[in-house]
């Protein structure tokens, strides 16, 4: 009895379309989809900075770092970043060319970086004392918001090589958005 009732089922799922088979030609265009991909992205960042040295303790104990920053993804796990850095108070301002490793690919993505620029530091008597090239370290995590924006958060510390070797270490964070996105074409396979 219950082979008969197989049988019937399955003449009837044949027959009626509901089971069959698709024909797959290879030769046929695949469907496509568009996708963003967005390596490059540009925003604001704010931060504060804590004087390490006695000598830049005399200008100001903490500075308030304003900054243009931007971040390319080149690798799966590798960024290059370039920070245009205002510190107050006074005239302080600078660039850094930064490389930062990222472990992960989810929205939630720590780093560790080395960056490498020129900054200027106020308060020095004679001009051109105050000026160095600089070098950074950083630890932080990129934080996924929407698709087109993400979060730098990040603990640099840099020491400027002007005249008296100025170091400072603290906390930014940067909204980064990237722009612009782009579509490309990519397989959607059909199952």
């Amino acid at each position: 009895m219950r082979l008969y009732l197989v049988l019937a089922l399955t003449s009837l799922c044949l027959f009626s379309g509901i089971a069959k088979a698709e024909n797959l030609n290879l030769n046929e265009t695949p469907e496509t989809t568009s996708v963003y991909l967005t390596p490059y992205a540009i925003g604001p960042g704010v931060g504060a900075l804590f004087a390490i040295n006695k000598e830049l303790k005399t200008q100001s104990n903490a500075f308030m770092k304003l900054s243009i920053d931007q971040s390319w993804r080149f690798q799966e796990h590798w960024d290059l970043g370039l920070d245009l850095d205002y510190w107050l108070p006074g005239s302080n301002f600078g660039g850094l060319l930064n490389m930062n490793y990222v472990f992960g690919e989810n929205g939630f993505r720590p780093f560790i970086g080395l960056g490498g620029g020129m900054q200027y530091v106020d308060g020095y008597n004679k001009f051109g004392q105050g000026f160095g090239v600089a070098g950074a370290a950083f630890l932080g995590m990129y934080i996924d918001v929407s698709d087109n924006m993400h979060l730098r958060v990040r603990i640099p510390v840099e020491m400027v090589g002007d005249s008296k070797m100025d170091k400072v270490g603290g906390l930014d964070v940067a909204a980064l958005f990237s722009l612009p996105p782009y579509s490309t074409k990519v397989r959607k396979l059909k199952y």
